[in-house]
This record gives C-alpha cells, structure tokens and sequence, in this order.
C-alpha cells in the first residue's frame, strides 16, 4: 500500500499528474455536488508507514482551480489478514473551507461515502488474487 501512484486511479475521478516528492503526488481529482462539477488538485503525501503494524496515515491537501485551499485531511488505513483475505480500516479527518464549506455536511458526508465505497471496490479487484491456470 505504500506506493501510491497505482492506488491513485482507485479513487473515482483521479488522476496523478505528477510527482511532488519521494512520498508525494500531485492529483487532480474531478467531482459533482448536485449540478456543479469541479476539478481540485491535491497534494498526498505518505506521511507515516510502520510495516510492522501494516498502518499507514496520508495527507491530503486539496487546492481548487482559483488557488484557494478548499480541504485538507489526514487517512489512517490499517490493514489485518484475516483466514483468506486482508480487511482494510480506514479513518478520516477532514477539514472543509471557503464554498466547499457552504454545500452542507449531509451531502458531503453522502459524497464522501459514495466515493470511499467506489474507492474500496475498486482497490479489492486491483488487489485481487490472480487465479491461476489449471
């Protein structure tokens, strides 16, 4: 999970536009609340990584178009193997300024669940087994 140039497409609407530094990208995500759609580049960084406790915390600072800092947040994910797969944790933290601030927590939190839940389905067929021929 350390790598985040693959994880990245994952997440609905993403693309990485570049490397910002040895543990950090550049993003541009797209995204719609009701009949507006807007780009937002953010910056995530790998901030924490302890292999040990398969634990990883990211950073994410989201710029919009006119240059203002519309979000931050810091990701928490734990991963614990369970019989036959691995079961995934994640935690969010998310501050939210300027317009983003004026949609309204209900539809934000129904934003963030829908793309948390693409994200994870996703990520498990990226993450799937191979199977393997006969």
């Amino acid at each position: 999970m350390n790598n985040i140039e693959p994880i990245a497409p994952s997440v609905p609407n993403a693309r990485v536009t570049g490397r910002a530094g040895a543990d950090s990208y550049n993003v541009d995500v797209t995204f719609a609340v009701g009949p507006l759609e807007t780009t937002a580049e953010r910056g995530i960084t790998l901030a924490e990584s302890d292999d040990a406790a398969n634990r990883e915390v990211l950073t994410v600072l989201a710029t919009g178009s006119d240059g203002d800092m519309p979000a931050d947040a810091t990701i928490t994910i734990v991963l614990t193997q369970a019989m036959d797969r691995t079961d995934a944790a994640m935690h969010s933290s998310v501050q939210v300024s300027g317009v983003a601030a004026l949609i309204g927590d209900d539809t934000l939190a129904g934003l963030a669940a829908a793309t948390i839940t693409t994200f994870a389905t996703i990520l498990e067929a990226l993450l799937a087994p191979v199977p393997r021929p006969a």
